[in-house]
This record gives C-alpha cells, structure tokens and sequence, in this order.
C-alpha cells in the first residue's frame, strides 16, 4: 500500500545501476535477512569495492547544487568503490547503521525533486545522499518515515544510463518500505513483499505479480487424457520443472522482481529454524540473480554491460553483513558489533576467486 502521496516539483544522479533487493522473513524465532545485489556497466578497478565504517558525529557536504549538508548522529557501514566515486561525498547505495537501519539504492527513471508543500525553507537533501543521510539520523524505518514529509529533495533530470534512484529501507523490528520520489511526488510504500528491482513504480509490479498465478510448486497435471501415440501416451509430465514454466528467466526489472518473489516463496515453504538456513535461500536465490559480464546489453551509449559486482546480506537485528564479490563468491562476514565505531575505518573486499583445498582431509580406515 501507498503509506504516503505528496506532491514535488526535479532529481540527479550520477549512477548506473541495476539490482535485485529481496527479504527473508522466517518468522519471529529467526532475524530477518536483507539480500541485495549491486549491478554496475564500470568494470571494477583494482582495489575494488570496499567496506567503511564512518562514525558517529561526522560532518556531510552536499553533492548537489542547492543541498545543504548536515551532521551525523550515528555510525554507519557502507559499500564504496573509490575508483567510482569520492570517498568523501557522503553518497553510497548500500549499507547500515549502528543500530540496524538498512539502506539500498536502486537505479529508478521518472523521478523528480521533491518540496513539501508547507516551509518552502525547509532542509534540502541531494537525492544521491538520502540512504545515507537516513542512517546517520535515525534508528528505525518509522523514525525515517515520519520525517521525510518535511525533507525537499534535489533530484536532477536522469536518462536510462543516467538513472535517479529509488530505495528500501528495514530495521531490525521488521520494519520495510520503498521510497521513491515519482512524477512529481514523495511515495512511501509499505514493502509487503519484501521485494525490489527497478522500473517501472513499486506498485506496477505487485499488479504483475498476478500475471504469474499459473506458476505452483506442485507436480503439474495436464487436466485432459493421454492419447497414446507412437511416443507414448501425450501429453504427460516428462521430467521434472514443469511447474515453474512460464517463470521469466531474463534480467529486466520486471522479470527480477517475479522470480524473486515467486522462487522466495516456493523455497519458504519450510520456513528456515536458523540464520544459517536463511543464508542458504538467500544464496540459492541470489544465484538465480546473478548476472554475468557480457549478459546484460549495453545502451547505445554505454561502453559496459551491467554485471553483479557484489551481493550482501544484511541481519538488522544481529548488525551483522555477509558480502561476495564478482571473482570472489565465499562469504565474508563483518560483524558490527565488535567494530570499533568511533573512528573512520575501511576494507578491501577480496576481488579474487578462492576455493578451500580440502585434499588433505580424506580419510583412510
């Protein structure tokens, strides 16, 4: 549902992107996992994605003509590639705070700045920097959601390799929702799904999901009778994955955003006992994601294709990340709790593949 309809007035964003944002909800026993996925055209650099930690009570400039900046209250974690942006613009499209407020950017046309009808005076953000301008001020979705009414937004007009952003946002209490800034109007959605792609607007693709009812997890059954013919009677069930036929397999938007929602739910039938367990659906589906250098076609004036840079997982509730990267597929694990907080930090995410060399465990009797 549509929590919130304002009307704006224009947004710019200097990224190209394309991801997949999914949850896994086990239920009240086990935390909550955010997965995402981060697609980029610019091949990354050596160095590569990093981890930082930015403290508590640091100062942020604005990215954008007409934006103000503003000082932090919390510490945060984020992913960062200085080899695509400045380290110290304050900007990121993943990430999360001390106390479990997750933020994730995903590239989104239509956009334009928003201005609350009431105090035109009113704090002017750069649209690139609202994830994590949220983190550094609040410790919950609905701290966040009561605020961003009151907030103008500078959006600068965007085209499809110069895409504005749109973005979800959860906490460690089960909160989620989807904040976009589309045609002139601040929409904050209730994420009910707990999924997110990219165009066309969140709600378009909850009415898309019901294009798909025929999918089941179910052995399929033809519903007429068999003729038997020189092959053998047809039609019959042949072998197994029938019953996901007609699930899109691309990786347009729309086509993300119904097999993570429709491939989560047939792997929740079991819900999951443990954050292991959560991991493990999370990465089955994750997979299914995964986009590879040369799949995903180049606009005309774009010299790359997307592809996966990294996925991360995210446990609001335990502040715990699991981060792969392109050529390195393990998990690595950064556990916020035992980070120092108070001081500006950082990581180089290992960019090579590795494999655990497990030929000196055999056995013999």
């Amino acid at each position: 549902m549509v929590l919130y309809h304002w009307l704006v007035c224009g947004i710019a964003i200097h990224v190209a992107m394309a991801c997949t944002y999914f949850e896994i909800r086990p239920g009240p026993s086990v935390p909550t996992l955010v997965a995402n996925t981060m697609e980029w055209m610019v091949p990354t650099q050596p160095g590569g994605w990093r981890a930082v930690v930015h403290p508590g009570q640091g100062s942020a400039s604005p990215t954008c003509h007409g934006g103000n900046g503003w000082v932090g209250r919390y510490a945060y974690f984020s992913m960062e590639n200085p080899a695509l942006m400045d380290p110290s613009m304050n900007a990121s499209t993943d990430g999360m705070n001390q106390h479990g407020l997750t933020f994730s950017g995903h590239a989104f046309r239509g956009g334009a700045s928003y201005t609350p009808l009431k105090n035109r005076s009113q704090f002017r953000l750069c649209g690139e920097q609202l994830g994590v301008w949220a983190v550094t001020q609040f410790k919950s979705v609905a701290e966040l959601v009561e605020a961003l009414p009151s907030v103008a937004v500078i959006i600068a007009p965007h085209t499809t390799s110069q895409p504005g952003l749109q973005w979800a946002f959860a906490d460690g209490a089960g909160g989620s929702v989807v904040v976009d800034y589309m045609g002139g109007a601040l929409e904050i959605h209730e994420n009910s799904v707990g999924v997110l792609t990219n165009d066309p607007v969140y709600s378009w693709h909850l009415y898309n999901l019901d294009n798909y009812v025929g999918l089941s997890n179910r052995w399929p059954r033809p519903g007429i009778g068999a003729v038997p013919t020189e092959a053998g009677p047809v039609p019959q069930v042949v072998g197994h994955g029938f019953n996901l036929v007609g699930l899109p397999g691309d990786f347009s938007p729309p086509s993300r955003f119904v097999r993570a929602y429709y491939l989560r739910e047939y792997g929740m039938q079991q819900p999951p006992d443990s954050v292991e367990q959560s991991m493990v659906v999370a990465t089955g589906l994750l997979n299914s994601m995964h986009i590879l250098q040369g799949w995903a076609a180049p606009a005309p004036s774009e010299n790359g294709t997307d592809y996966t840079q990294f996925a991360i997982l995210k446990l609001p509730a335990l502040k715990i990340v699991y981060i792969r990267t392109y050529k390195n597929m393990q998990w690595q694990k950064i556990d916020l709790n035992h980070l120092d907080l108070t001081k500006y930090q950082w990581l180089n995410l290992d960019s090579h593949s590795s494999a655990t060399d497990v030929t000196t465990g055999f056995k013999s009797n």
